[in-house]
């Protein structure tokens, strides 16, 4: 009965002190949004000066070519992938011995059925 209540005493007293760690790690969290968080009053928009019309027609070519480009060197390194290249070498030595194994195990079996 006495390892019965001390499983019980060490369960009780792992859940308290796993919740109260979580409880702090929480608290911790709230309080590092509540000092670092902006005030309400700030905006980021403030910091970048606004692009003339005649730029930001050509920043669009830009992002655009940009984008085009991107998406090209994405296709041309999926298209040199290797990965299937060590299916065309065929099964390797790991599959022959595991072959090799299961000649032996089905020799012996039948050795005793005889």
């Amino acid at each position: 009965m006495d390892q019965i209540v001390a499983g019980l005493t060490v369960s009780v007293l792992g859940i308290t002190v796993t919740f109260v760690a979580m409880g702090l790690v929480a608290l911790l969290v709230v309080l590092l949004q509540r000092y670092t968080s902006a005030p309400p009053g700030a905006t980021r928009e403030a910091e970048v000066p606004p692009i003339p019309s005649t730029q930001a027609a050509e920043t669009e070519e830009i992002v655009a070519a940009v984008a085009v480009a991107l998406a090209h060197l994405r296709t041309l390194e999926s298209a040199q992938s290797e990965l299937g290249s060590g299916l065309m070498n065929g099964p390797g030595t790991w599959w022959a011995m595991g072959q090799i194994q299961q000649h032996r195990v089905g020799a012996w079996h039948m050795q005793g059925r005889r």
